[in-house]
């Protein structure tokens, strides 16, 4: 690897340049990569769970550890 070979910071793979673009220098995602990020953001509370491994909090547990309790109560400040 040379010193003018990058590594996108998401998908770990090489940058290629672009040719039209005069920021290759500053570049460290790809195009799609970055998109990706993108829609991860706009949908986390979706993505949160499935992607990420994001537990539940309930009652300040994690989910399965709550829902194991026989009871427990929620109160709204």
């Amino acid at each position: 690897m040379t010193v003018n070979d990058k590594i996108c910071l998401y998908c770990e793979k090489k940058l290629r340049p672009l040719i039209r673009n005069v920021d290759n220098d500053k570049r460290k995602y790809h195009i799609t990569c970055w998109n990706m990020m993108i829609k991860d953001i706009a949908n986390f509370s979706t993505t949160a769970y499935t992607k990420f491994n994001y537990k539940k909090i309930v009652a300040g547990l994690p989910e399965d550890e709550a829902r194991k309790q026989k009871t427990f109560t929620i109160t709204f400040d």
